[in-house]
């Protein structure tokens, strides 16, 4: 209705007021049961997401990272049954800066990730300090691609690769799985 509108004020205003009962009735008692239900479950803390800012030192490197989901209900659902959810992560490690849009099922293991990246630092031996292998001192470098972590497997396409005046593309599959060699024979 309008009784609690001062109507005066609002045609002095130029704000034209109308109503239409009965129209939202139905809406309103439906948003209202809806509103009682996610207060007393708890609900919207759980669907606003995981939000993960952090600063310390990795392998004697500065860290900066922030980490966000669009919501962690999905979550809970285990293996292959749980839902993808949005994960953006943007990190600093040492003097290399990484950015990741794209999803996963699990935003703490990284579970079935798939998504867009974007790489850049001083050198590709910044990356090896972070991942603790070495790589080559190189000029500056910034990348681009695709990148996808199924199970134990990462699989990386870089789109574009610049590193000093040259440009690469190309991709790498990095598989932690213990290798299990098999024989087989046929008896006979």
């Amino acid at each position: 209705g309008i009784d609690h509108v001062d109507l005066a004020v609002a045609q002095q205003r130029g704000i034209i007021v109308t109503n239409t009962p009965g129209v939202l009735t139905e809406d309103t008692a439906d948003m209202t049961m809806a509103l009682i239900l996610a207060v007393s479950r708890r609900l919207a803390e759980g669907e606003s997401g995981l939000r993960l800012k952090a600063t310390g030192q990795y392998r004697k490197l500065p860290v900066r990272i922030d980490l966000r989901t669009a919501g962690v209900l999905g979550f809970f659902d285990a293996g292959e049954d749980a839902k993808s959810q949005p994960l953006s992560l943007r990190a600093r490690i040492g003097r290399t800066d990484l950015a990741f849009d794209g999803t996963t099922r699990n935003p703490l293991r990284f579970t079935g990730l798939k998504g867009r990246f974007r790489l850049s630092g001083p050198s590709l031996a910044s990356v090896g300090d972070a991942l603790g292998i070495t790589l080559p001192t190189t000029p500056a470098f910034k990348t681009h691609g695709t990148l996808v972590k199924d199970l134990e497997v990462w699989k990386a396409v870089f789109e574009d690769a610049t590193i000093g005046s040259s440009r690469l593309n190309g991709a790498f599959i990095y598989d932690r799985r213990p290798h299990v060699f098999t024989v087989s024979a046929d008896g006979g």
